[in-house]
């Protein structure tokens, strides 16, 4: 009895191992999921910087264009200076040209700031596509580790099975069926000290 009492010891350690070498398994899969969300975090920000300078500059583009639409219609009002017969009509369209040139010079200070702000973006965008590339080379590495890990938690397990398996081959039958039942029932603490 005592030999069967030290292969079900040996039987419980080799379980007890290959136990903890499952759950470590079983955390990489978790971990590889984490880097993928950073790296998709990563290019969500940048997306997010490329969108706003591309909205940026649309808007700088049509203010633009409000700028030029703006010059035309001052320039066809200083047109139309020369032809009016009446004072009135003259002060009247001095008073257009005055608040056309006041709404172009706000139209071409929105612009300026536009250009600026798209210079912001372009730094920020330069600093997220540092921060990608970087995270991207780091996910690698780890990925790398991981999947090396993996492959030695699989051939240790591989291992602790096979030893398992000839150490539950050493054993009654019925002694093995037992071991099997509790093992299964309590998990996996079928032996323990007294």
């Amino acid at each position: 009895m005592n030999e069967d009492l030290q292969l079900l010891w040996s039987l419980q350690d080799e379980d007890t191992r290959l136990r903890g070498l499952m759950s470590g398994l079983a955390a990489i899969p978790a971990q590889l999921k984490a880097l993928d969300e950073r790296l998709a975090a990563e290019r969500a920000a940048l997306e997010a910087v490329l969108q706003r300078t591309r909205q940026g500059q649309l808007e700088r583009r049509t203010r633009e264009k409000d700028v030029e639409a703006l010059s035309d219609q001052e320039r066809k009002f200083q047109g139309q200076l020369f032809q009016v017969k009446t004072n009135l009509e003259y002060q009247a369209l001095l008073h257009e040209i005055e608040a056309v040139k006041q709404r172009r010079s706000q139209l071409e200070t929105q612009v300026l700031e536009s250009l600026e702000a798209e210079e912001q973006f372009g730094v920020e965008r330069t600093a997220r596509e540092r921060v990608l590339a970087e995270a991207q080379r780091m996910a690698e590495a780890r990925r790398a580790e991981l999947q090396a890990q993996q492959a030695a938690l699989e051939e240790q397990a591989a291992r602790v099975r096979v030893d398992r398996d000839a150490l539950l081959g050493r054993l009654r039958p019925a002694l093995r069926a037992r071991y099997e039942r509790i093992h299964a029932a309590l998990d996996g603490r079928a032996v323990v000290p007294v």
